[in-house]
């Protein structure tokens, strides 16, 4: 897969970030709710700005589980207080029927044929035309279902998508497969040996949700 870079560097993530957001404005103003029509289908996400504005921001995608929404993921992981402090721009994208087609074609919208990986690619092109972002700095972070997504859009969108943190998510046979970014793609992974869905030996996820590597051999993988 070549594309091995120290996982250190996914640190940018959560560090030394320039302030951005909107000057003066309330957390209420900061967050805003949106719509754009990918292949046909109207697809939505929500926004948290930073309470700050002092150059080109960071911004930081975040997908949720299989089963959850954009906007229960704000709850769940606590984000947008990390982002305020940090300066980051930061959107939750709603999977359709409450999932990511991720290529393990374990989930309703990869069964489905549903292109999230072009609804993200243009999600992010759609902020870049609304807010200042810095190109260079444009992560995307996911868990479980999200984190195998993260993955995939670390192989296909690899000329947009300057680091990758899956959760939870180890890199399934299919995307191993066939994974070919475009360049070396920083990765940190958040993984439980203990995990009882998602197998950090290898196997086949709980529910006979695909086969995916162990985290050993999807380091390995990454790194050829």
């Amino acid at each position: 897969m070549r594309r091995c870079l120290p996982a250190l560097m996914c640190l940018a993530l959560v560090g030394g970030l320039v302030g951005c957001g909107a000057k003066g404005a309330t957390s209420t103003e900061r967050d805003s709710n949106g719509s754009i029509t990918v292949g046909g289908t109207a697809r939505t996400y929500h926004v948290h700005l930073p309470p700050r504005q002092t150059g080109a921001a960071p911004l930081l995608v975040v997908l949720h589980g299989h089963g959850g929404t954009g906007s229960n993921t704000i709850t769940l992981t606590h984000m947008n207080d990390l982002a305020d402090q940090q300066g980051v721009i930061t959107v939750y994208p709603d999977g359709l029927n409450k999932s990511w087609a991720d290529g393990r074609d374990a989930s309703e919208s990869d069964q489905q044929g549903v292109d999230d990986v072009a609804f993200i690619g243009q999600l992010i092109t759609t902020l870049q035309q609304e807010y200042s972002i810095d190109a260079h700095r444009i992560y995307v972070a996911g868990m479980s279902n999200g984190g195998f997504m993260t993955e995939r859009l670390g192989c296909e969108l690899a000329g947009v998508v300057a680091a990758i943190v899956p959760v939870v998510a180890t890199l399934s046979s299919n995307q191993a497969a066939g994974c070919a970014p475009s360049r070396p793609m920083p990765i940190l992974y958040v993984l439980g040996e203990d995990d009882p869905l998602v197998p950090y030996n290898g196997g086949t996820v709980r529910g006979d949700r695909g086969a995916i590597l162990s985290a050993t051999n999807s380091l390995a993988e990454a790194c050829e």
